[in-house]
């Protein structure tokens, strides 16, 4: 009897494959060996391929552990997930018995004491709670509507509201449905469309009682409904949480779901306030620009439900899909020079460095790298005394940071230009993020950081000693046409 339980699945295809002993490669690319140690499937890439493991790429020879909800991409049409199960085997094709569904919901609520709220969630057990993604969890049911249609909604504001009238829940149990039509309305969609929640909920990040507290409440809601729901929940500011498109890849790769024929539900979406609906001020746009992010048909609450007009917005400060696509283009002598680079964390100086400066033969000087000021002075003199070009790549954003490299120029008789990255404080943090959420190694630098770089920033002045001042744009120039695609999406959320 082999150890490991479950099955990888193509949803593209409706294919599942059981895991066993005997399953040693993935079906549809033999380049891909399986084994089995721990309880794990291991994975091992045996030559070079454009095969992917959760978005990266993976090295041959190199053993891979694969966890529960882990995305093997093969090509553009097959992505298979995995997915582990507990316990007693059941089939992969039948319904689980009665002892099997009480397993299973012992399982999901272990940690929390037997109450009305948990005899309400058993009755929900037609599925699983799986953590697709360390931040996020999603409840998949046993028997997902069969259709490419998908109406889709946020939670809060959206289907409920507090019970108390408190902004934020003081507990599980405080909700009530947010219009007296919500159950008729979804029972009727739900004759043609599968039916889908995606909710951020960053407060239940790295705290498994309230998750526990949480997957109650959406049970009991649920049940309240009568209805079936897959449910994805983002728990952390990561590249699964709206207005990132994230939550709707990881449906795409439980089930099939066609964009033309779908639609989102959310109340986050931009509206300045409206008195004759009585609806305040939206505390963001996550909700309209994850639609707009996907490609889906958006509504408000009060738009779907209550037949309300279309309702203006206050569109976002930065939209990325005008942000210019083109090759950098500046004049460089042939003779010795400093530049010092002037910009916020994110506004794209290294990038540009990388691009221009440094393959034109300039030595590049980085306080990131060389960890103090003085290092990247000492740098700049060696650069400079060998007659080489050298372009500073820190903020600099004041004169006392630019002051002793401006020096340090005048002394060995060189021209010192300021190169200023013609970025706003918006713009910065969605690098920010998309840096983030496409680097594997990037740490993502606060939000504080970029917004104290901008309110105490001074423009670089002639006056200071410096020769020529020269604003640089941001333009995309990537090699890769999908991640500038993706660079387009919106991920601030007002």
């Amino acid at each position: 009897m082999n150890k490991i339980r479950g099955y990888l699945l193509n949803a593209a295809k409706n294919k599942k494959i059981e895991i066993t002993e005997s399953l040693v490669n993935i079906p549809d690319d033999k380049n891909l060996k399986l084994s089995q140690a721990n309880n794990k499937l291991i994975l091992i890439l045996k030559d070079s391929s454009d095969t992917t493991l959760n978005g990266y790429a993976l090295i041959p020879k190199k053993e891979y552990k694969l966890s529960d909800g882990d995305l093997i991409k093969i090509d553009e049409n097959i992505t298979y997930s995995v997915f582990y199960e507990q316990g007693k085997r059941k089939s992969l094709d039948n319904p689980p018995d009665q002892a099997n569904k009480k397993m299973k919901i012992a399982s999901i609520f272990k940690t929390a004491k037997a109450s009305p709220a948990i005899k309400t969630a058993a009755k929900q057990g037609d599925g699983v709670w799986k953590k697709l993604r360390p931040n996020v969890i999603a409840y998949i049911p046993e028997n997902i509507k069969e259709t490419s249609k998908v109406a889709s909604f946020d939670l809060d504001g959206t289907l409920i509201k507090t019970k108390s009238g408190k902004r934020f829940p003081v507990d599980e149990n405080d909700w009530v449905l947010l219009f007296p039509n919500i159950t008729e309305k979804l029972k009727e969609i739900s004759e043609d469309f599968k039916l889908v929640l995606f909710t951020n909920q960053r407060g239940l990040h790295n705290a498994d009682d309230k998750v526990n507290a949480f997957k109650v409440k959406v049970t009991n809601i649920l049940e309240k409904l009568g209805l079936t729901f897959l449910v994805f929940i983002s728990t952390d500011s990561d590249k699964y949480r709206k207005p990132s498109p994230g939550m709707w890849d990881l449906l795409k790769n439980v089930t099939e779901a066609d964009v033309e024929e779908s639609f989102y539900v959310g109340d986050a979406a931009g509206r300045p306030g409206n008195k004759k609906l009585k609806i305040n001020k939206d505390h963001s746009l996550a909700d309209r620009l994850f639609a707009q992010n996907v490609g889906l048909k958006f509504y408000t609450p009060e738009e779907y439900f209550l037949d309300a007009p279309k309702s203006t917005y206050d569109p976002p400060k930065f939209d990325p899909s005008k942000v210019e696509t083109g090759v950098y283009t500046i004049d460089l002598p042939k003779t010795p020079e400093m530049i010092l680079m002037v910009g916020s964390p994110a506004s794209g100086k290294s990038t540009f460095c990388k691009k221009v400066l440094i393959p034109a033969g300039y030595v590049y000087v980085n306080r990131d790298t060389l960890k103090t000021a003085q290092a990247c002075l000492n740098a700049v003199k060696k650069a400079l005394q060998e007659k080489k070009s050298v372009v500073v790549d820190n903020t600099n954003p004041s004169e006392e940071a630019r002051k002793q490299f401006v020096l340090c120029a005048k002394n060995f008789k060189v021209p010192c230009r300021a190169f200023v990255m013609d970025v706003n404080t918006d713009m910065a943090r969605h690098n920010n993020k998309f840096r983030q959420f496409t680097e594997n190694t990037h740490q993502q630098v606060n939000d504080i950081i970029i917004y104290t770089y901008f309110k105490n920033f001074v423009q670089p002045e002639k006056k200071e000693g410096i020769d020529e001042i020269k604003k640089i744009e941001f333009k995309l120039d990537f090699e890769n046409s999908d991640v500038g695609k993706y660079y387009r999406k919106f991920f601030l959320e007002k």
